[in-house]
């Protein structure tokens, strides 16, 4: 995704949310996404390429409850722990999949799988 979609996303949430962030670098600026957070995002959990940025991002903002994670499964790991019953984990990234992932099929498909396995 890009920051614009990830922004549509956030607005369109309607109970807290642990947000999945970050991936390859295309040069973009993440401070109007970090805007649309607007206490609908509690905590962000940043990846791949970007987190860095994204997080210095969001602490010029005020946004201070983020996390930066080593690998897609430390992600979803500290989302499991961060999410409370009746919140949502929204994977709306604002980058995109290269570098950790040949696509954005397969980061989706991954998201999906480790979903189930906490079902199962």
């Amino acid at each position: 995704t890009n920051p614009d979609a990830a922004i549509r996303g956030i607005r369109a949430m309607n109970r807290p949310t642990v947000l999945i962030g970050g991936g390859y670098d295309k040069q973009n600026e993440y401070d109007e996404w970090i805007e649309a957070f607007d206490g609908k995002v509690k905590k962000l959990v940043l990846i791949g390429q970007t987190r860095e940025k994204i997080a210095a991002c969001a602490a010029r903002h005020g946004f201070s409850d983020y996390v930066l994670a080593d690998s897609f499964e430390e992600c979803m790991d500290i989302c499991v722990k961060s999410a409370k019953p009746g919140d949502a984990v929204l994977l709306s990234p604002a980058c995109a999949s290269w570098g950790m992932f040949p696509n954005y099929e397969v980061r989706g498909k991954m998201f999906k799988e480790y979903v189930n396995k906490l079902k199962g």
